[in-house]
């Protein structure tokens, strides 16, 4: 096909979709060991400092966010997401509560 003028810059533009897929990789790979509670806080707080906030009021409010979607999916859907491997060096009344809430 004939050359058109910014066809690699366009590819360029679609293709940095990807680090996002690439996140969410590290995402599911680190909720099996830290936990989905740490896992999504942490996640949100990462991401928004590479979307460029900086300042600490709006990583608290990722942060808040993190945890929120947390209690919505874990406490109030009951979905279920396997525990982190952190949680075992949790006490057990505190590692029974984390699995089940958290």
């Amino acid at each position: 096909s004939p050359r058109i003028l910014g066809r690699l810059s366009e590819m360029a533009f679609w293709l940095r979709a990807f680090e996002y897929v690439v996140w969410f990789m590290i995402y599911v790979l680190a909720v099996p060991r830290i936990g989905y509670l740490l896992a999504s806080v942490l996640f949100c707080v990462i991401l928004s400092l590479r979307l460029g906030y900086r300042r600490p009021k709006m990583l608290g409010i990722a942060a808040v966010f993190g945890i929120s979607v947390v209690v919505v999916f874990k406490t109030f859907l009951q979905v279920k997401v396997p525990g982190g491997m952190i949680y075992e060096y949790l006490p057990t009344a505190m590692r029974s509560f984390m699995l089940t809430y958290f």
